[in-house]
């Protein structure tokens, strides 16, 4: 459902096992953090899965040492 937005780029951080950040890098088109919340979190739920999500809106996705931005990130507890 990501890839359906309206958006230049966006990145999944999980942190630990139930708690998503959503990063989310807007075109022109204004986009609202609150409605990306909720569809990210409807179909999560519609899957079964029951996390927290949060979402940010960035100017850019963080890329790795070799110029590369995944889609999904995990970070440890």
């Amino acid at each position: 459902m990501l890839d359906d937005l309206d958006a230049a780029a966006w990145q999944v951080v999980q942190h630990g096992e139930s708690d998503l950040r959503v990063l989310v890098v807007p075109t022109s088109t204004p986009l609202s953090s609150e409605h990306v919340r909720t569809a990210v979190d409807d179909a999560l739920r519609a899957a079964g899965a029951a996390v927290s999500v949060s979402v940010e809106l960035v100017d850019q996705i963080p890329r790795t040492a070799l110029d590369k931005a995944r889609l999904i990130r995990h970070v440890p507890d």
